[in-house]
């Protein structure tokens, strides 16, 4: 028996085009837009995350991208003390990035989801790395970049909500 909100083997075949992607994307900027939540992100000259103009609009890809650079500043400031703890943290903070721009070519929209939960558990892990750091540094925390990963972390949690929203509906409408 079927639990419900289950997905079954054969949901990796239910395709889906960018304009899908780009949709639930759209959904979520908007919702973010109704939220107001840029006022809890001090802004900075913001660097180009992409030369396609299919990105440039791409809010995920932007905080994702925005995450990275604030990282690798952070690290920089950090020294070379626990060598091996602050690279656990970089490479966890820097990979949603990574994963949600390898997303936005998914094959299905059940890669799509999986591509953004892989993202989703490396700013966890990133949010984690980031707590034992600065409860084992002297420079204290910096509010800015721990805004900027659970921000992360709330887009990704949207996106893949609303994705295995229409998954499930897609999947009801094809039976």
């Amino acid at each position: 028996m079927k639990m419900p909100g289950m997905m079954e083997e054969h949901d990796e075949f239910i395709t889906g085009d960018r304009s899908d992607w780009l949709a639930i994307c759209d959904a979520v900027i908007e919702e973010d837009r109704v939220e107001q939540l840029d006022a809890m992100v001090a802004h900075e000259p913001q660097a180009s995350y992409s030369g396609s103009p299919l990105y440039r609009e791409n809010l995920l890809l932007k905080e994702t991208f925005e995450l990275s650079v604030r990282t690798i500043r952070f690290v920089n400031q950090l020294g070379c003390e626990r060598a091996w703890l602050i690279d656990q943290f970089e490479r966890s903070a820097c990979s949603p990035g990574a994963n949600s721009k390898e997303a936005q070519n998914a094959e299905s929209l059940k890669d799509f989801i999986h591509k953004l939960k892989i993202a989703l558990k490396e700013a966890d892990e990133a949010e984690y790395w980031y707590y034992l750091i600065a409860a084992t540094q002297d420079k204290g925390i910096d509010e800015d970049l721990i805004a900027r990963i659970q921000r992360v972390m709330r887009i990704l949690n949207k996106i893949i909500g609303t994705s295995k929203q229409r998954l499930i509906e897609r999947t009801k409408s094809t039976k």
